[in-house]
C-alpha cells in the first residue's frame, strides 16, 4: 500500500522519478544504490496493463545485465525468443534473432518496481506527479491521489512519464513535435496463444493501414502489439477489427481472437522532443521522443537510456550544473538517437506496401541479407554517461 501523500513531505528527496515503467523504475534503482533518497511515483495502480510488443530484444537484455538484473526476464518465465516471421499479405520469411524474451509489461514492470523498492526507492503509485517551476536548490512536485493532495522538494526531478504531456509546469520549454501522420499504438492479451504462434517465435504481419505483432509471453499467453494509421482503425470499425483485417489478409485463421481482445490504445507514437532537460529537470524514456519500434528496441531504449542518465542525475543531486543537462542531451544522442534513426528508417520503409513485399520476398530468397540489421539491432548500446 502506498503511504500517505503528507508522510512523503516530511523529508527532502534526492529525486522524484514521475513514471514507473522499465526507464523510471531502473533509474530510481539505480540511483538508490548510489544512496540517494528516491522516490518513484506512477499515476497508475501497480500491476497494471501496458500497450506493448512484450519483447526483451538482446540489447534489452543486456541492459538489464548491465544492472545487475539479467536474472528477471528468467526469474518470471520469458520464453526466449529466436526467430521473427514477416507477414506481408500472402508473403512470408523467417529472418533468425539473436536471442531475446517474451515478456509481458505488467509482470516486467511490477518485477523492476519491486527491485527498486528492495534497493531502498520509496514508490507510490495510483497517484498524479507534476513538477514546479526550479527553485535554487530544485523543484516541487506536487501528488494527488484521489482527493488527498501533496507536495515534496527534490533536488533532482526525472521525467520518465511516457508519451502525453509533459508533467511539468516549464513544458513549454521542452517542446514535443509530432511528426505528419503519425501511427497510433495498440496492445491486448490473451490467455492462450494459438498454435500458429509457435514458440521462440515473433509474428509480424504488415499491411497498408499498419502492422501487428504477436508473441507467446509468461504462462503461454499471447502479447499482441500494434501500430496503425488511425484513419485504418476509424474505417475498420475500430482496434480489434483493424488488426483481424490485417491478419485475414494474411490468410491467419485466429483473426476472430483478435477481435474479441480488451485493447488498450496510445497517442500518436512518433515525436520527438526539442531539449531533455532543465534546470534540476531529466527527461528520459518514451518521454524523450519516439520511433515506431519493432521486435523490443523500444525497451532497450529505455533500459540502456536509465543506465546512461543515471551517473549525471547522481551528480545533479549534489549541485546541479548546466553542462549536465547538455552531458545527458549528448549521452541521450549516442544511446538511443541513433538506434532510433534505424527504426525510422525500417518504419519508412513499411510504410510501402509494395517495397515491404519487395522486402520480404528478397529474404524468404536469401534470409541471411537480414544479418547486419538485425546485428545493428540487437548490439548493447554504449550507456555509461561522464558526469
Amino acid at each position: 500500500m502506498s503511504p500517505p501523500l503528507a508522510a512523503l513531505a516530511q523529508r527532502d528527496w534526492d529525486v522524484v522519478v514521475i513514471g514507473a515503467g522499465p526507464a523510471g523504475a531502473l533509474t530510481a534503482t539505480l540511483l538508490a544504490r548510489r544512496g540517494l533518497a528516491v522516490l518513484l511515483v506512477d499515476k497508475a495502480p501497480f500491476p497494471r496493463p501496458k500497450v506493448c510488443g512484450g519483447c526483451l530484444n538482446r540489447a534489452a537484455l543486456a541492459a538489464l545485465e548491465a544492472a545487475g538484473l539479467g536474472g528477471i526476464p528468467r526469474r518470471l518465465g520469458a520464453p526466449p525468443l529466436t526467430r521473427l516471421r514477416l507477414h506481408s499479405g500472402r508473403r512470408s520469411a523467417i529472418v533468425r534473432l539473436r536471442e531475446g524474451a517474451g515478456l509481458s509489461r505488467s509482470v516486467l514492470d511490477a518485477a523492476l518496481v519491486a527491485t527498486a523498492q528492495e534497493a531502498g526507492v520509496t514508490f507510490v503509485d495510483g497517484t498524479l506527479a507534476h513538477a514546479g517551476l526550479p527553485t535554487a536548490d530544485g523543484r516541487r512536485v506536487r501528488l494527488s491521489r484521489g482527493q488527498e493532495q501533496g507536495q515534496v522538494h527534490a533536488r533532482v526531478v526525472v521525467a520518465a512519464s511516457g508519451l502525453g504531456p509533459l508533467p511539468a509546469d516549464d513544458a513549454e520549454a521542452l517542446p514535443a513535435i509530432p511528426v505528419p501522420k503519425a501511427r497510433i499504438g495498440a496492445g491486448a492479451l490473451a490467455p492462450a496463444a494459438p498454435a500458429q504462434v509457435e514458440p521462440g517465435e515473433i509474428l509480424m504481419v504488415y499491411g497498408p493501414g499498419g502492422y501487428v505483432g504477436l508473441v507467446r509471453v509468461e504462462g503461454g499467453q499471447l502479447n499482441v502489439g500494434a501500430a496503425f494509421n488511425p484513419t485504418f482503425v476509424k474505417t475498420a470499425g475500430g482496434i480489434g477489427p483493424a488488426a483481424a483485417t490485417l491478419l485475414e489478409g494474411a490468410g491467419l485463421p485466429f483473426a476472430p481472437l483478435l477481435r474479441s481482445l480488451r485493447w488498450r490504445g496510445t497517442p500518436p507514437l512518433t515525436f520527438r522532443r526539442r531539449g531533455l532537460a532543465r534546470e534540476h529537470l531529466f527527461v528520459l524514456g518514451d518521454a524523450g521522443g519516439y520511433v515506431e519500434p519493432f521486435t523490443g528496441e523500444g525497451m532497450a531504449w529505455a533500459l540502456a537510456g536509465a543506465l546512461a542518465l543515471a551517473p549525471l542525475a547522481a551528480a545533479a543531486a549534489q549541485a546541479w550544473e548546466p553542462r549536465l543537462g547538455r552531458r545527458w542531451e549528448q549521452a541521450y544522442h549516442q544511446v538511443v538517437g541513433r538506434r532510433q534513426r534505424l527504426c525510422r528508417l525500417v518504419a519508412a520503409t513499411l510504410r510501402r506496401p509494395a517495397l515491404t513485399a519487395a522486402v520480404i520476398t528478397l529474404l524468404r530468397a536469401a534470409p541471411p541479407l537480414a544479418g547486419p540489421a538485425v546485428a545493428a539491432i540487437n548490439a548493447p548500446p554504449r550507456w555509461h554517461a561522464v558526469p
